[in-house]
């Protein structure tokens, strides 16, 4: 657990900062310039997040066992989503794609 048991969010843009770079791997900044391209990177080589947590912005997509769909519109504790589907969700971010701010 983070020091003083912390949960709660700093309202940063990313996961950890306001700056991405500091805290995510993403398609401007995963290519090392040796020839190798994007690529994932090993996790905790950027900063951690208020709950010391690493790589929650970029690095690798999560496929989430949520099904594709639309989420009530009240208030939720843990959505899944919608009840039937094919299609999963992918969450976070990942080395081949740009990484935009939360609104």
């Amino acid at each position: 657990m983070p020091p003083g048991g912390a949960t709660l969010s700093h309202s940063y843009s990313y996961s950890g900062s306001n700056s991405i770079d500091a805290v995510a791997w993403y398609a401007s900044n995963s290519d090392l310039g040796d020839g190798q391209g994007s690529r994932t990177h090993d996790v905790g080589t950027k900063d951690h997040n208020e709950l010391y947590l690493f790589d929650m912005s970029g690095n690798v997509w999560e496929w989430c066992w949520d099904i594709n769909g639309s989420y009530p519109s009240e208030d939720q504790n843990n959505p899944h989503g919608a009840i039937t589907g094919n299609n999963r969700i992918l969450r976070g971010g990942a080395i081949t794609r740009q990484i935009l701010p939360a609104l």
